[in-house]
């Protein structure tokens, strides 16, 4: 990233990339201090709770888990057991720090260019961040959308009029629905 916060081209050899392989950030000492914070961490009844245990079995999570977990747990954790490190920890925390700033102006119920250039500001530190801390990381289509991510702050107002929110609740109710594999046919038949 320069000095104005602009994107640096970086181009990126995905021929190589093995994309069954899935390197550790986090591990299982961080997950442990997570489930230790989670255990003495009293949340507001308006706030919909991570699962316990979280990355010790494999589930589903709903997206205002994966809100706790991202925007509550992990950055009290990571605080806690990176806050004072130098080097690459360090580096990470900084780098998941802008991510979650740049979440938590997106989720403000109001917004405005000033907020919207914070937004790129954050997300753009964050992209470059991923791109020189994980060399083998790659740009995703998500993290394209999200560039274009400020327009749409300004354009549209803020995210809680414009989201999507019912539609996947929708579809999560639609996802617990049992069909017994049988689409298209009352089940009492």
């Amino acid at each position: 990233m320069d000095v104005q916060g602009n994107l640096l081209e970086q181009s990126i050899d995905c021929a190589n990339v093995d994309y069954h392989e899935k390197p550790v950030v986090l591990g299982r000492a961080v997950l442990e201090e997570v489930w230790r914070d989670q255990e003495w961490l009293v949340l507001p009844s308006f706030i919909f709770p991570a699962p316990s245990l979280l990355g010790f079995e494999k589930r589903k999570l709903s997206a205002d888990q994966w809100r706790s977990v991202g925007m509550i747990h992990l950055v009290i954790t990571l605080v806690c057991i990176w806050g004072h490190s130098q080097g690459r920890q360090s580096q990470m925390l900084n780098n998941y720090m802008h991510l979650v700033t740049a979440v938590y102006i997106a989720s403000l119920r109001s917004t405005s260019e000033e907020l919207a250039g914070h937004y790129m500001y954050h997300f753009k530190s964050y992209l470059s961040g991923i791109l020189e801390l994980y060399k083998e990381a790659k740009v995703q289509p998500v993290h394209h959308a999200c560039l274009h991510f400020e327009r749409l702050l300004v354009g549209l107002g803020p995210v809680h009029s414009w989201r999507t929110w019912a539609f996947e609740h929708f579809n999560y109710m639609l996802q617990r629905t049992k069909t017994n594999m049988c689409f298209g046919k009352h089940l009492s038949q």
